[in-house]
């Protein structure tokens, strides 16, 4: 029979042993030891440091959707020659989800000081780890200027915030295969998530101003799918559109689609682009649109070229030469 002593001793190594855990699992249940899905920013702008400079040899690298097929993209910043600590790396959204090694391509984008936006898989997949975790579900940062978006324009959205939450969430019978497959999988990266790597897909915005390095002398910007062009302000454009445009529907080609079977929103942009002043023109390096391969106009670049479908994984390089004048260079490397 045991002394009260050795009782007493027993229980005190219990409780040294338990009370700990027991707190670890009461925090982790009112998600103390989650962060909070950070609320999307609409607009990040490229710091001047980082444009691309012929004296110091950086360069801008803008790749197009990685989805998880890491061992393609560490082939192409091989062959780009890619130096973090001198070149930046900017991810065109869906650098996760479909393909095998999501986490892979998040921890070396950390690890080399991507940037990002973000794209439609990425941010659902943040929207099933909150409700994963009981967490808040990520909003959309109000414009900085303080304004919503106006009436006239929140008509042309595909989706309002509420729809696409839904989307993001709630699967129905009749959708295609592949969608349901999609859903399926961003659920899966959801519950393999870290806290860091939710963090770093939080830091990614809908639209990076990339500053004056577009085509024909013109500013740029990054985004994952394109941007409306009747919405001057780049603040007040729909993050959601943002995400998932493809075409206009006609007549009047104003009201984004996010399928393809309106007017290509490219072809669009472009049009309106040429009637406007060269000073005003914007340049739109966007991806999401496998299905149309590489897309080089005037004034914009989609450089989504389905590596996730066995295509390739392409690349924008942007370097400065000597007089001062800006290069875009194309690199490829095929994908299996």
């Amino acid at each position: 029979m045991p002394s009260w002593k050795s009782r007493i001793t027993g229980m005190l190594v219990l409780l040294v042993l338990v009370i700990p855990y027991v707190t670890y699992l009461a925090l982790y249940e009112e998600n103390y030891l989650l962060p909070t899905v950070p609320d999307l920013t609409r607009v990040q702008s490229l710091s001047p440091q980082d444009a691309p400079n012929y004296a110091t040899g950086q360069r801008l690298i803008i790749v197009g959707d990685v989805h998880g097929k890491f061992h393609e993209l560490r082939k192409l910043v091989t062959q780009v020659s890619f130096d973090p600590t001198r070149d930046r790396l900017v991810l065109l959204g869906d650098m996760i989800s479909k393909g095998p090694h999501s986490l892979q391509v998040l921890d070396y984008a950390m690890s080399v000081k991507a940037l990002c936006v973000r794209g439609n898989h990425a941010n659902a997949v943040l929207k099933y780890y909150a409700k994963l975790h009981g967490l808040p579900a990520p909003k959309i940062k109000p414009p900085q200027s303080g304004q919503s978006d106006n009436t006239d324009n929140s008509k042309e959205t595909v989706l309002s915030n509420d729809d696409a939450n839904e989307d993001a969430i709630d699967d129905t019978n009749d959708e295609p295969l592949a969608t349901i497959q999609n859903k399926a999988n961003d659920r899966l990266i959801s519950r393999l998530l870290e806290p860091r790597h939710v963090e770093y897909i939080g830091t990614c915005p809908a639209i990076m101003d990339l500053g004056a390095v577009g085509f024909n002398g013109t500013d740029a910007v990054a985004v994952h799918g394109g941007l409306q062009w009747n919405i001057t302000s780049l603040e007040d454009q729909d993050p959601q559109v943002v995400f998932t445009i493809r075409s206009y529907a006609p007549p009047d080609y104003s009201q984004p689609l996010e399928s393809a079977s309106g007017k290509s929103w490219s072809i669009v942009w472009n049009q309106k682009q040429r009637e406007k002043p060269l000073d005003d023109r914007l340049t739109v390096f966007y991806g999401h649109h496998s299905s149309n391969g590489l897309q080089m106009r005037d004034y914009s670049a989609g450089i989504d070229t389905g590596c996730y479908g066995g295509g390739r994984l392409t690349a924008i390089v942007i370097a400065q030469a000597e007089s001062g004048e800006l290069t875009h260079t194309l690199e490829t490397v095929p994908c299996t």
